[in-house]
Parts: structure tokens; C-alpha cells; sequence
């Protein structure tokens, strides 16, 4: 019987194949690296293709949305594809799924013609000279201090939102001041073209058919009835995770709001993407609810009748929609110090609270006119470019570089 048969194999002999096998597996991940690095390399690029990449593979969302939806219904045959967490999330047909962060998205990027995208700092392949980055961003006017405004980044953020400017052959503006920030602070190379034409995503806020439309889809969907009005909580993300700036009482803030207008309402809650895992406790009230989770923020807008927020750039995108739009910062002082806030917190039209009793007091004596007024001075002040035609402007950018 010889030695490599059943029983017979020797203890030395033994532990070589199991060394070796280790070895193999070890090794491995090293050879992969290489062969996908080569890969990205190597690949050509393909004209008619499209990567779009939302908040680190969130669902269907955001401005690469509506620029994804123009380019489905001007450039029918482009391969088009989204980056994807889950996978089975549902999207158009026309669009790919792909999940995100694995060696598959990185080929996809590799070889794709453009890369549309919101944030900053995705892991992605070196980019070829006839590739182009559309950079979407994921905010427009707002409050917070912002990329190298903020005193706390940490250095590997930096070094790839460093790339990012480098890399990005245009960049969308929603109006002036946002214009002047990304100049200061976002490390765009010179050649990086500002794109002032509103963002994509607030599109449909300019067109009363789609906003009626969809907001009776919104009220099926999370059960409200039609006579039932609407307020939208909608405050940004902590970088600590802290979730203490949305103790608010919502309870009272309801009851303010019924005492006020004399209707129904309730209360919708959406904590920001970064940290929807760590939705709020709400309080056992039927009139709250939780939204985190709806994968569109721009159709709760449609559906919502006010807004509350504390420093998120929400509330000038619901402002577009004329309808009112409450501050309210619990952590204010907090906030200010590690984050940062610009000089528009105090300069923005909306009126700001400190407290739930105070949010109340002003929901209470809210008036409509002097808001508009408000709101009037403001507009001429900040010049927005938002006028509802904001994709087809992206989508008519991009074609120019497709050439």
C-alpha cells in the first residue's frame, strides 16, 4: 500500500500539505489585489457608461437620481450603473446593480466613461485621463462649516477629498454662496468647472403636476389621510453620533401646530443617511412617525406642509416649495464648537429655536407675511440657481465631454 493512500499518509507530509494549503490562502488576497489593480489599469474606457454612487451605496436616491433619470430618457442603449450596499434594492430598468465596495465596482469605475457622485471620499480606481467625475455634492446653501472649513477632519479624509478636487472635472452649484464656498474650501483644481445650474434632486419642487402626484403617493405609502397636515422633522447627522439634538417634544410641537392652524397634523421624523441606524425612540403618540428609512427626501418634501431642522441644508431646498421652515438647534452651543457653523445661521430668514419651548412659542405666533417677507429680501440676497431644468443642464454638460 503506498504511502498516499487512505491512512497511510505520514504526520510530516501531513503538516507540508496543510502549510502550503495556509500558505495558498494567505497569499491569495495579495494576488487578487494585483490582478484587479492591473485590471483597472489596463481596461479601456467606454464611452456610452455611467457609475453613479450614492452616500457609500445607499438606494436609488439623491441628485445622481435625477440625472440618472434624464440620462434614461435621452440616451437610451448607455449602460448605466448603480453602487449598491444591498443589492436587491429596487431601481429603473436600464440601470445595473452592482454592490458597492466590491472588486466589481471597482472594475465598473474603471472602465466607466463617467463617474457621477455625492460625497467625497468612496474608495475608487486611479481615473484615466478621458474619463470625467461629476462631483453632485450632497447639499447645497446650508449652515455647517464644511470640508476644509472644519477644524476636525482627519487627515485620511483630507488626503482623498484632496484627490477628489484634483480629480473632478465639474462640480454642481444650487447658487452664489455655495459657488464661493467650494472655491475656498473644497481643494478643486483649476480647471474644475462650477456647474451653476441648481441641483438635479430639487427639479421636481418647480413642477405642481409631479408634486401633487407625488405626495398623494407619499400619504399611501406611510398611511396618512388627506385631511391630515403634514410637518417634516428633518435634522442633519452628529459626527460624534450623538443623537441628543433630536430630544425634541414632539408631542407639544404637534399640539402647537394643531392649536395654531386649527387642523390635524402629524409628524413625520427622517434622520440624516449617515445615521439612519440610530433612528430616535419616538414617543408613543399616533401623530409621529418615522421616515428615516424612505430613500427619498425630496418627496417627503413635496408631502410636507412645514419643516423643522436644526443645521441641515434642507431647509433652502423645502423653502424652494414656499412653504415654511422652523430651526430649532438643541445642541447649538455644542454643535458650534467641534463642527462649526457659518454666518448664514444667523443670516437665514427662518426663525431659529434654542428649545422645544421656544420652537412652540414661535409656532404659535408665526405669521405668514412677515415670513414671506423674509423670505423675499432673502432670495434677492443669495440668487439661487435652482429653476427646475437642473439634470437636463448636468446631462447636457456631460455630452459635451463625451466627444
Amino acid at each position: 500500500m503506498k504511502f498516499w493512500e487512505k491512512g497511510r499518509i505520514r504526520p510530516r507530509i501531513k503538516r507540508v500539505l496543510l502549510k502550503a494549503y495556509n500558505a495558498f490562502w494567505e497569499v491569495l488576497p495579495f494576488f487578487k489585489k494585483k490582478y484587479l489593480w492591473l485590471y483597472c489599469t489596463m481596461c479601456s474606457v467606454k464611452p456610452k457608461k455611467v457609475v453613479f454612487s450614492n452616500f457609500f451605496g445607499k438606494p436609488y436616491g439623491d441628485n445622481p437620481k435625477y440625472i440618472a433619470e434624464e440620462l434614461l430618457k435621452r440616451c437610451p442603449g448607455w449602460d448605466l450603473v448603480w453602487l449598491l450596499d444591498d443589492i436587491n434594492s429596487p431601481l429603473p430598468q436600464g440601470i445595473r446593480p452592482v454592490r458597492f465596495g466590491s472588486d466589481q465596482a471597482m472594475k465598473e469605475m474603471a472602465s466607466a466613461k463617467f463617474l457621477v457622485v455625492n460625497i467625497r471620499n468612496i474608495r475608487r480606481p486611479k481615473k484615466k485621463k478621458k474619463q470625467t467625475l461629476l462631483q453632485t455634492w450632497h447639499g447645497g446653501m446650508g449652515f455647517k462649516a464644511i470640508e476644509s472649513a472644519v477644524p476636525s477632519l482627519d487627515a485620511h479624509y483630507i488626503k482623498r477629498a484632496k484627490q477628489d478636487g484634483k480629480d473632478s472635472d465639474a462640480i454642481i452649484s444650487s447658487c452664489d454662496l455655495v459657488s464661493e464656498i467650494y472655491r475656498e474650501y473644497f481643494w478643486l483644481n483649476k480647471k474644475t468647472k462650477i456647474l451653476e445650474i441648481g441641483l438635479p434632486r430639487n427639479d421636481k419642487l418647480f413642477d405642481a403636476k409631479a408634486i401633487d402626484q407625488t405626495a398623494a403617493m407619499v400619504r399611501a405609502s406611510i398611511g396618512i389621510d388627506a385631511d391630515v397636515r403634514i410637518v417634516l422633522y428633518m435634522p442633519t447627522f452628529r459626527d460624534d453620533g450623538s443623537t441628543d439634538g433630536y430630544n425634541l417634544d414632539y408631542p407639544a410641537i404637534i399640539d402647537a401646530f394643531e392649536k395654531r392652524f386649527e387642523q390635524k397634523f402629524v409628524l413625520i421624523v427622517r434622520l440624516h443617511p449617515n445615521v439612519k441606524e440610530q433612528d430616535v425612540s419616538l414617543q408613543s403618540d399616533k401623530r409621529i412617525t418615522s421616515a428615516t428609512h424612505y430613500p427619498d427626501a425630496q418627496e417627503l418634501y413635496m408631502v410636507a406642509d412645514y419643516l423643522i431642522t436644526d443645521y441641515s441644508s434642507a431647509a433652502f431646498d423645502f423653502a424652494l416649495l414656499d412653504r415654511p421652515v422652523f430651526l430649532c438647534a438643541l445642541d447649538y452651543e455644542k454643535y458650534r464648537s467641534t463642527r462649526g457653523l457659518t454666518k448664514m445661521f444667523e443670516e437665514c430668514p427662518f426663525d431659529r429655536s434654542f428649545s422645544s419651548e421656544e420652537l412652540v412659542e414661535h409656532i404659535c405666533t408665526f405669521s405668514l407675511e412677515e415670513y414671506d417677507a423674509r423670505m423675499k429680501e432673502f432670495s434677492e440676497y443669495c440668487r439661487s440657481f435652482d429653476r427646475g431644468d437642473a439634470a437636463q443642464r448636468a446631462v447636457d454638460w456631460m455630452l459635451t465631454k463625451n466627444t
